[in-house]
Parts: structure tokens; sequence; C-alpha cells
């Protein structure tokens, strides 16, 4: 037997193949998958206002417009680092970043991050970039 796919009229692929128990044509999802953008971005420094440090810079996934979740580490081993906060790259960004983001709409990538007491400019910290796909964080 040999089956044929077609996309139906709301582009949902359905095949000639065997009916299913009440007549009808079977549907087939498609399997490819959306492609995902890479995570990037840069640590621009850190700063303070009186003993408060913060640590400023840019993330982003690659292709989407969507401010992005980060995680802020610190610790000089990266085998044991230490979770400080969660954070969104929530700021407005400057054409160079919407350009290194690949984003055509000019989403929000910078973020600034206020870090607890005792972490400042001897620290050394990681920024963990959390993909979005279909919205959702992943």
């Amino acid at each position: 037997m040999t089956t044929v796919h077609r996309r139906n009229s709301r582009g949902i692929l359905t095949c000639d193949c065997a009916p299913s128990r009440h007549g009808r044509k079977r549907l087939v999802r498609p399997v490819s998958k959306p492609s995902v953008g890479r995570i990037m971005g840069n640590m621009d420094g850190i700063s303070h206002d009186g003993e408060q440090f913060f640590i400023a810079g840019w993330a982003c996934q690659q292709g989407r417009s969507e401010s992005i979740q980060l995680h802020i580490l610190a610790g000089a081993d990266p085998s044991k680092k230490v979770f400080l906060t969660a954070h969104k790259a929530n700021f407005y960004s400057e054409a160079a970043v919407n350009r290194a983001c690949q984003d055509r709409q000019g989403g929000k990538h910078r973020f600034l991050v206020a870090l607890q007491f005792g972490y400042g400019f001897d620290s050394k910290f990681f920024v963990h970039g959390i993909r979005v796909e279909h919205g959702v964080c992943q």
C-alpha cells in the first residue's frame, strides 16, 4: 500500500492510508521542530551605588524578541557555583544588541541585577540564560 501525505485547508498533514474505525483519514502531525536560537550575551560590568553592587549586561535567544530569564551564579570554581538570584533581561536594548540577537522587532535584552550583600568587584559571576520555546522558558 502506498501512503500519500497531503495538507488539508488548515495546514495539517493527512495521509491516504488505512481509514480509522470511523472511516476518516488519520491526521499526521508534522515532525519537524522549529529552529531554536542560540543563547548569547555579555556581562558589561559591575557597578555600585554606596554599598549596593549591580551587574549589568545583555542576554537573548537569537531570533526571538522575548526577554529571557537569567540565573546569576557566583564562585571562582565553576563546579562550586552558588546560585544568587533569578532575573529577567527586560530593559530596552540598543540597535547593536538587537542585531547580535537577530531581533528585528527591538525587544528588551538588557539587564541590571542588584547583587546580594557580600558580592562585589572581587567576585566572579556566571550568567546562565534560559531558553524560550513556544513562549515557555525551558
